[in-house]
């Protein structure tokens, strides 16, 4: 499974001015959401795809790469819950 890295050498936009980092956490974010939506097309197509289900090779990378898809989205999920409980316990006090 990978976790993508906030590119911290993206700390100075275009006109010299700092970028603050909940704007490269957003960025990131927004990135990766693009990019697990266009996994999970992936996934989708290759299932539907009579090929992939006659040959036990392509059918077990199908099987892989559904399974992390599922762990990423699943710790994604948890992370998302953490960061939610965490802001709403530091909003209540």
């Amino acid at each position: 499974m990978q976790v993508m890295q906030i590119d911290s050498a993206t700390a100075v936009d275009g006109f010299g001015a700092d970028i603050a980092l909940s704007d490269r956490m957003n960025r990131a974010i927004a990135l990766e959401y693009v990019a697990s939506g266009y996994e999970l097309h992936m996934i989708q197509a290759a299932s539907n795809d009579p090929a992939v289900a006659a040959n036990p090779r392509d059918l077990f990378a199908l099987q892989t790469a559904l399974a992390d898809y599922t762990k990423r989205m699943t710790v994604a999920a948890g992370l998302a819950n953490h960061a939610t409980k965490t802001i709403e316990t530091l909003l209540k006090s």
